[in-house]
Order: C-alpha cells, then structure tokens, then sequence
C-alpha cells in the first residue's frame, strides 16, 4: 500500500493519523521493536519523476537522508508518534509535513512542486560556471551536489581527501592547513560564494558536504571554489555574470 503527501510550502500541515493519506513503512532494524524505517519516494509534481538528492531530514532532529537517482529514500528511523519531515531540493524549495506514525505502511510518497523560473536559473548558472572553469587554462574538476550529499565525509575538507588526489598537510610555522600541488606545499586560495575565504581550508572545513551545491578544484586544489546551496538558489532567482578566475 502507498499513501501520498503533498505540499504548498513551509507552512503546510499534512496531518496523517491512521489511515489518512501519507506513508510510512516499520521496518524494525536489527535489535530494536521500537522505531521503524521511512522509506519511499520523492517525485516531481508536474512531470511525476522521481527528485533526485533531495534532502529528507527530520525536522525535530536534523538526522537525514538523501533520495538516489529515482528518487527514492530509505532508512531514516524514528520512534512511534508524531513526525516532522522536512523535504528540500533546489528548484522546488522547501516543504515540511507533520503525520503521525501509528501504523505500519509500504511507502512514503512524497510530491514536490517545482518553480519553473528557479529550474531555468539554475540551468543558466550551472552553463556560466561550467563555461567559466573550461576557460581557465589549468586542470579542475568539480563536485556535484548528488556527490557531494552521497558522501560520507564529515566536513568538506575530508571529502578533498576523500574524492581527489589533492594532499593536504599542516602549514608548519604559518599555521593553518595547505596542498602539496607540483611537489610544492602551498596554502590554498579558497572561495566560499565567490568570497575569498581567508581561514583557507580551516573556513571551508567548517562546510559538511551536505550543505554545499557544487565544489570546485583548480591546478591540483591550489585553488578551491565552494557554492552553497542558498547561495545557488540565489543566483538562480537572479542569474548574474561571474568574475573571471584566474589562473592559480
């Protein structure tokens, strides 16, 4: 059996007692009889396919999971009663549901509606900074925000050691953290939100992967640009130029 959640925003009430339409699944993980396993999907309310790395978060608790490729989402326990679900993809915003989880269910469905003009912006960005880091002249790579969400990092800068051959060791004297690019140790050129972030790796480390949109390495991570996720959906409301980068 499936039940379906559907929203308007921030500021809906789904209430689900019973059975009403929203869904849950127990599924008692190993040793416990007490808490049951969300599991379900999350589509796209025009074209009725499922969102990929959206964020299913609980909102009580901030303890979340990402949907894979169709959509789908599994594993995020919670204890019998009322839960708060908070569900966020860029291009369709924000939703929160309330239910209440009384009674086993298959699935979760979960209808997102998007907003046409944020899809459009973010279209445009992502061919501004993809145009942009090809005409930079020196080899880069870039993060997306499904890899980014999938990883298992705790911060951002673990996810560089993790995802990239970039070696990151102690400034010695100078403090801080730096790169070992072409055989050389240097302290890195970090922006966060086209913003050079001057605590270098030290500010970027304070980012879980989670929060960022897109991650950028330059010249073997002599430079590292980071977009958050607000600040993408800013630019995608109002498109604007970018600066030109120069090389590392």
């Amino acid at each position: 059996m499936r039940w379906m959640v559907q929203g308007l925003g921030v500021a809906l009430t789904a209430l689900v007692v019973g059975t009403s339409p929203a869904v849950v699944e127990a599924q008692d993980p190993p040793g416990s009889a007490e808490e049951a396993g969300l599991r379900g999907v999350v589509l796209d309310g025009r074209s009725g396919q499922g969102v990929a790395s959206a964020f299913v978060v609980l909102a009580d608790e901030g303890r979340g999971v990402i949907t894979d490729a169709r959509g789908r989402f599994r594993g995020l326990e919670v204890a019998p009663g009322a839960v708060a679900l908070e569900v966020r993809a860029l291009g369709y915003g924000q939703e929160l549901f309330f239910f209440s989880l009384e009674e086993a269910a298959e699935e979760l469905e979960i209808i997102l509606e998007p907003d046409p003009v944020l899809l459009e912006g973010i279209t445009v960005m992502h061919d501004r900074i993809r145009s942009r880091r090809r005409a930079v002249g020196v080899s880069a790579r870039s993060f997306d925000e499904e890899r980014l969400q999938r990883s298992a990092a705790f911060d951002v800068v673990e996810f560089l050691r993790m995802e990239t051959p970039t070696t990151v060791v102690p400034c010695g004297g100078r403090g801080g953290s730096c790169v070992i690019a072409r055989g050389r140790m240097v302290e890195p050129e970090v922006y966060i939100d086209e913003i050079r972030a001057f605590g270098g790796l030290s500010q970027l480390q304070m980012y879980r992967p989670w929060e960022l949109h897109l991650v950028e390495t330059y010249a073997g991570g002599r430079q590292i640009r980071a977009y958050t996720v607000q600040f993408m959906e800013q630019l995608a409301r109002r498109p604007q130029a970018l600066l030109p980068i120069f090389a590392p």
